[in-house]
């Protein structure tokens, strides 16, 4: 069982994290769409030996840090440039995300490997 999260935490995280990341999947899959969908890349290696998985963490965490930062500066600059005098109707939020996923559930290994 996981530790309780505070709820503003979990409203935030999903909000931030879990809505970009499901509004991409579907607009991805969307057979109906009218443009090539958005950027979405996910690695996957299916039998990363237990002993290894601190180190791939803190690996995964270090590049993630360093891409994250160079996305921030880009996204900063559009908050820092011009634009600022275009209507509200003409502007959107944009996210970028990177996150690491472990499987905790045995039971579905198998959905991984199949």
């Amino acid at each position: 069982m996981h530790p309780p999260v505070p709820l503003d935490n979990l409203c935030m995280t999903l909000l931030h994290g879990a809505y970009p990341l499901l509004s991409n999947i579907a607009k991805n899959t969307d057979p109906d769409r009218d443009d090539r969908g958005w950027p979405q890349i996910t690695a996957f290696a299916g039998d990363v030996p237990e002993r290894d998985l601190i180190r791939l963490r803190r690996i995964c965490a270090d590049k993630a840090k360093g891409t994250m930062t160079s996305f921030d500066d880009i996204l900063m600059a559009f908050e820092d440039g011009e634009g600022h005098d275009e209507p509200k109707e003409s502007v959107r939020p944009v996210a970028i995300g990177i996150f690491y996923f472990e499987e905790q559930d045995s039971q579905a290994y198998s959905i991984w490997n199949s």
